[in-house]
């Protein structure tokens, strides 16, 4: 008799996870540790991944709420606890445990592991960097949607200061010719809406181009969100170009981050040569693909599988010249892997011809025990 009520409620609680499944409309989250969801039954709930606790928002009851590690580290379970029924004491225990729908899982561990990133990240680098991401994320929440005309309008009024490059520097990058005008991804949708609050500040008026664009000088999280969109818009080279050099124009510091964003959301060439050439970045050692999950997944958004690595190529590709690193991952690509051994034979060859410049006197015996060693 134990076996056919085990397996009566494990229905019951199949079919009631599918009427969740189908009403996931009011999933969102507060950018925080905190997810909202509206159940089957008409009740909206926060949770909290931190606290670890479910709350009715309408009449303020609170549950549990538990985090299991399954077999591999790709997948997790949520569940929260509930009073089982009368008659089913067998296990001694009042409360029974309840897994969430599958769409409200992936949320919740979207979440957790936010939280988790940017407690260490506030550990290592200081509130000031936490803050800093938290005003970018509220940006991106706001400018979801912008328009391309009105993104272009934003930059419009960009200053003629930046001069022409030299001629021998189009192909300064790498030693052979590479596609410039890789085509950008689309901007990647989120599959959370932000908070109410949150949307509801970004008014018409406050998001007018002229407004941002005043905006933009004294704002470093809207630089770098302006910086994102603009990389991701089918934009002519020449048109990103320029776009770049407003923000730097208005405080955006280029670095490393900014280097690999470009790579990632891009692909091209075109605003490698802004921070490579003029701003002189050093990317020797930087790690390509060091936040893997989020990184690579905004540059894949507008390709399946691993089309992004063809996309991102002529980027990827000068970057290892100039000695950048794709450093750990999990990626099984071929044409990744080739990538990653063309670049070192043209990082090598930079290196031997720098030597050969600065160093003639160097016999070619002692260049060749440098190859090899390299």
């Amino acid at each position: 008799m134990g076996f056919k009520k085990g397996r009566a409620a494990r229905a019951a609680a199949q079919a009631q996870s599918d009427r969740c499944s189908n009403k996931t409309a009011g999933l969102r989250h507060d950018n925080e540790c905190c997810v909202f969801f509206e159940a089957s039954n008409g009740w909206t709930y926060k949770i909290d991944v931190m606290k670890m606790v479910q709350v009715n928002v309408s009449k303020g009851t609170r549950r549990n709420v538990h985090r299991h590690q399954g077999h591999s580290k790709n997948w997790s379970m949520w569940q929260y606890e509930a009073e089982r029924a009368e008659g089913r004491n067998y296990t001694h225990s009042k409360t029974t445990l309840v897994q969430y729908p599958k769409e409200v899982c992936i949320a919740l561990e979207d979440r957790f592991k936010a939280a988790r990133a940017l407690a260490a990240k506030e550990a290592a680098e200081g509130s000031e960097a936490v803050e800093q991401q938290r005003c970018e994320q509220r940006w991106r929440v706001r400018l979801d949607g912008l328009a391309n005309d009105t993104l272009r309008e934003v930059f419009r009024d960009t200053s003629a200061h930046s001069e022409a490059l030299p001629p021998d520097s189009e192909n300064a990058l790498i030693p052979e010719k590479q596609d410039i005008d890789a085509p950008p991804v689309q901007p990647q949708e989120s599959m959370l809406a932000g908070g109410d609050d949150v949307a509801a500040a970004g008014s018409d008026e406050e998001l007018r181009p002229e407004m941002l664009a005043s905006r933009a000088s004294g704002d470093a999280a809207l630089r770098e969100v302006l910086l994102e969109l603009m990389l991701r818009c089918r934009w002519a080279p020449c048109d990103v170009t320029e776009a770049l050099r407003w923000l730097i124009a208005r405080g955006l510091r280029p670095g490393a981050p900014h280097v690999r964003k470009a790579a990632l959301l891009h692909g091209g060439l075109a605003p490698l040569r802004v921070l490579l050439l003029e701003e002189q970045v050093d990317v020797r050692g930087m790690e390509l693909l060091l936040e893997h999950r989020q990184a690579s997944a905004a540059a894949s958004s507008g390709s399946g599988g691993g089309g992004w690595v063809q996309r991102c190529k002529p980027a990827l590709k000068a970057l290892l010249a100039r000695g950048a690193l794709l450093g750990s991952h999990s990626l099984q690509s071929r044409l990744l892997k080739r990538l990653e051994e063309d670049g070192l034979a043209l990082w090598v060859a930079r290196v031997l011809e720098r030597l050969r410049a600065e160093r003639p006197e160097l016999p070619d015996a002692v260049l060749e025990k440098i190859e090899e060693f390299i």
